[in-house]
């Protein structure tokens, strides 16, 4: 009688278990604040967004209308995709985590998986991702352009924990 060897199972690799392991962006794996730079061209002033912000955790008004007046304001200023893009590239070249880069190169090397799961916004946590040859990540805020590549919406779950926890 021959014995086969079972298959190495998907979440095996040769050197041992193959791990997943989730990062969040903002505080971990980058530093600073894209929502600054992207209100900036959008034309929200840095005092405009602290008294939304005082208003919100007043609760003066609930979510949805604090980011419905910040969604409105980026719809109104005709900031384009590349616009957004620029500011986004630009802010991941410089907000990577000192050690970051080496962890999830070693990391990857070892054959885990590494995904970055965060409340942020697509472009920019796709741009991080990509700097740090991460291919999955979400990113819990999405620009949406028309044809012409002007905003036209910028969609969310108001669940922040829970989308990231039904990403994973």
């Amino acid at each position: 009688m021959i014995e086969i060897e079972p298959p190495i199972s998907t979440t095996e690799s040769v050197q041992g278990p193959k791990r997943i392991i989730g990062f969040d962006l903002d505080g971990t794996l980058a530093t600073g604040n894209i929502w600054e730079s992207l209100n900036g061209i959008a034309g929200i002033t840095w005092e405009q967004d602290q008294e939304w912000l005082r208003q919100f955790e007043s609760q003066e008004i609930n979510h949805a209308e604090w980011f419905d007046l910040i969604s409105a304001r980026h719809r109104a200023s005709q900031t384009t995709r590349y616009q957004y893009a620029v500011i986004a590239r630009s802010m991941a070249e410089g907000s990577i985590a000192p050690d970051a880069t080496s962890l999830v190169a070693d990391l990857l090397a070892q054959g885990d998986e590494v995904c970055i799961v965060s409340g942020g916004v697509d472009m920019y946590v796709g741009a991080v991702a990509e700097r740090l040859g991460v291919n999955r990540w979400f990113a819990n805020y999405t620009f949406v352009f028309d044809e012409n590549g002007l905003n036209k919406d910028i969609i969310y779950d108001e669940d922040d924990g829970g989308a990231k926890v039904t990403y994973l």
